[in-house]
């Protein structure tokens, strides 16, 4: 994979005059609990939270200017999965984001943690 397409941007600024909210990391948890056990549909419910947490302020996934996603056990897979679900949700201009692979999250069998900085129109 080019290192210049891994489905961000490596800068994003917010317009004049909106506010910046930020949302705490977002897990792979639905809204009954569950957690999924595969990395790629945590990710994807992990994406669907932040998406509602900015729905839930007034924005949408537009005004998401980075993201900083925490990955158990990183591996190139698991960077392919995240590449290609964030190509997916932002197809356009792609927030500024970084990956951090760390050895374990808060929770058993949690595999992935997102979290976001959005821009809120004023």
């Amino acid at each position: 994979m080019p290192v210049t397409d891994l489905g961000y941007s490596h800068v994003a600024v917010s317009p004049p005059g909106e506010r910046i909210a930020t949302l705490a990391g977002q897990s792979g948890h639905d809204a009954g609990g569950t957690l999924p056990e595969t990395f790629e549909s945590q990710l994807s419910q992990a994406l669907r939270n932040v998406a509602r947490a900015v729905t839930y302020i007034g924005c949408s996934t537009e005004d998401v200017m980075r993201l900083q996603i925490f990955v158990a056990d990183c591996d190139s897979a698991k960077l392919a999965v995240t590449s290609r679900q964030l190509k997916a949700v932002w197809p356009g201009c792609r927030p500024a984001m970084t990956l951090v692979p760390v050895p374990r999250l808060a929770l058993d069998g949690m595999l992935v943690v997102v979290e976001a900085t959005a821009t809120v129109p004023s």
